[in-house]
């Protein structure tokens, strides 16, 4: 089942893979996840490595988008070269910027995107020209609201033809608003605000927390829900580890 198609069945459950190696997008895959955003904004990740996470998810049913570090042609062809089900464009806080990822990323009328016939995209020149055709209406093309700014222009970044999906990043979103980590009331009035904008445009809307007892309360209203990271995860059951057995050895 490609990205698209789980994203009308049901809520989706995605997380972020930071960490390189292909294991994770195994382990993650047969963890349940739906799906996995590799982070290529906040890490820095070879090309093989991100060639080779994205076929150990596929192996693992797990889909892929990555996250391009900007906005740019190059990011967003290597990116979807490798045979990932979508791109995400970080900090968009207009529609102009909306329109050059959906740009960059579709194939000709939809797009600008150039066609190579030696890539794993395109299957190494085994898939027909139907691939052009396919690889417009099934790749997905998302874009993160996360500042003030961009809350602001959601209505207009959501009316974009071609794009697919939004994703609220709350982390940098209450940054923006000058109060990091702090989901109050006005925070919540602009994610209400921004997925309402985005049903109303007929696209897929999500949000990211690492907490996923908040997440719970999303999952009725939005298309996907992202929790947290490879890292995350490691990081909270090693410390937690480490607390148990230093609680246990005062006592």
């Amino acid at each position: 089942m490609n990205l698209k198609k789980k994203f009308l069945s049901r809520t989706a459950i995605g997380t972020f893979i930071s960490i390189s190696d292909s294991f994770v997008a195994d382990i993650l895959g047969s963890s349940g996840f739906d799906f996995a955003i590799i982070d290529t904004e906040h890490y820095s990740m070879p090309a093989p490595a991100v060639r080779n996470l994205v076929y150990a998810a596929c192996a693992a049913q797990l889909s892929t988008i990555i996250r391009i570090p900007e906005i740019s042609r190059s990011h967003i062809q290597h990116a979807l070269e490798t045979g990932a089900d979508g791109i995400l464009a970080p900090l968009v806080e207009s529609a102009e910027a909306a329109r050059r990822v959906v740009d960059f990323a579709r194939y000709p009328p939809k797009g600008s995107r150039g066609y190579h016939g030696s890539t794993p995209a395109s299957g190494f020149g085994r898939k027909t020209l139907d691939y052009l055709e396919q690889a417009n209406a099934n790749i997905l093309v998302g874009v993160q609201i996360e500042t003030k700014m961009g809350a602001e222009n959601c209505a207009e970044i959501c009316g974009v033809e071609g794009l697919d999906y939004i994703l609220i990043g709350s982390g940098d979103l209450s940054l923006s608003l000058g109060k990091s980590g702090v989901f109050d009331d006005e925070f919540l009035a602009i994610v209400d605000t921004v997925i309402v904008a985005a049903s109303n445009a007929g696209k897929f809307s999500g949000i990211y927390f690492s907490d996923p007892k908040t997440l719970v309360t999303y999952r009725d209203r939005t298309s996907f829900v992202v929790c947290g990271s490879d890292v995350g995860f490691i990081l909270s059951a090693s410390r937690e580890v480490v607390r148990i057995l230093r609680d246990t050895q005062q006592s």
